[in-house]
């Protein structure tokens, strides 16, 4: 998951240049285009680990118990969710998740200052 720390280091040294005042809605603009890219990143990512995930959950849901009788779906599921790929399945999911936030709120940002902007130049 080295997408994930990049795309967090990002938006940290984007906060640092917010926190200094120098920012404006183009660079906001750029930094939304950038997540946008760790999105498409993450997201096929995800896509693996979930192809990954489904091949072990396969494997376990076909495995037979000791009396050679096929197991219960919900203990083929128990199963399934404590492997590594189930691990990395959820944490490409929450990255997913993290990244979209943050693309939201620096939309959310680019309004505010576009806003400002506007406002000001009107005045």
């Amino acid at each position: 998951m080295k997408n994930e720390q990049k795309f967090m280091e990002e938006y940290q040294n984007f906060l640092s240049s917010l926190k200094q005042g120098m920012v404006n809605g183009e660079e906001v603009g750029r930094v939304i285009v950038k997540m946008a890219n760790y999105f498409a990143i993450a997201n096929t990512e995800y896509g693996e680990a979930l192809i990954a995930y489904n091949a072990v959950a396969s494997a376990i849901e076909q495995t037979t118990d000791e009396k050679g009788k096929a197991i219960a779906s919900t203990k083929a599921k128990i199963l399934s969710a404590a492997t590594p790929e189930s691990a990395t399945m959820i944490k490409a999911k929450i990255t997913i998740e993290s990244i979209v936030e943050l693309i939201n709120s620096l939309k959310a940002l680019q309004r505010g200052i576009m806003y400002e902007q506007n406002s000001a130049s009107i005045s």
